[in-house]
């Protein structure tokens, strides 16, 4: 994220974006790589490859615009100007279900742009992303939980600057703690960004439903 703060800005292209993303995955893998090395030298009984095998979702935004770095099995929901919640990433698993983790390089990792006009995105490790991507609608293969996604991404619901980030997050949370969290037995984190210049043309009712 740093690294994309410091390279992106409003001069860059699409393709430029991708690439400093591009980078910034493969800074990120040498950096991880040589702390793993460092640890395994260190402590040779103690260490264990799969503890440095991590995910990685990347988003940058600007004006509707989203583009998306992607490894493993955590991802990205995009709710669009026309008020539908879809999904912009894959899970980068094997056959068995097994994670292709940031480790495993640059073959695994998906790069791209989002080809509709965003008013918010979420970033959601795998247990937040599969809630919302329910296995009870396993054949309605991409069918997504919208009422959950949209209390998460939707501005009419989160009401944001009438109500406080604070605010906003500490529901959010509690919701999590207690509802999510009886569900889910694993690592529960979200991030959202939220573009209240957009305008949200909204469906039916019956999709939100």
């Amino acid at each position: 994220v740093e690294y994309c703060a410091k390279h992106i800005d409003e001069s860059k292209t699409a393709d430029e974006i991708l690439g400093i993303m591009k980078e910034a995955f493969h800074s990120a893998k040498v950096k991880i790589d040589l702390r793993a090395k460092e640890e395994r030298e260190e402590f040779p009984e103690a260490h264990k490859e799969f503890q440095f095998h991590t995910t990685l979702t990347l988003a940058a935004y600007r004006e509707g615009k989203l583009y998306f770095g992607q490894s493993g099995d955590s991802g990205i929901l995009a709710f669009t100007t026309e008020g539908r919640v879809e999904l912009v990433t894959v899970q980068h698993r094997d056959k068995e279900g097994r994670v292709f983790p940031l480790a495993y390089g640059e073959t695994h990792w998906q790069f791209g742009t989002f080809g509709k006009e965003a008013a918010s995105i979420l970033l959601a490790t795998d247990g937040v992303l599969e809630a919302m991507l329910p296995k009870c609608f396993v054949l309605e293969p991409g069918r997504i939980y919208v009422a959950m996604a949209c209390y998460f991404m939707d501005n009419a619901f989160l009401r944001f600057p009438d109500h406080s980030v604070e605010k906003i997050k500490s529901s959010r949370e509690k919701y999590m703690t207690n509802v999510m969290a009886k569900e889910i037995y694993d690592d529960l984190t979200v991030a959202v960004i939220v573009d209240t210049n957009q305008t949200v043309t909204y469906q039916e009712d019956s999709y939100y439903e």
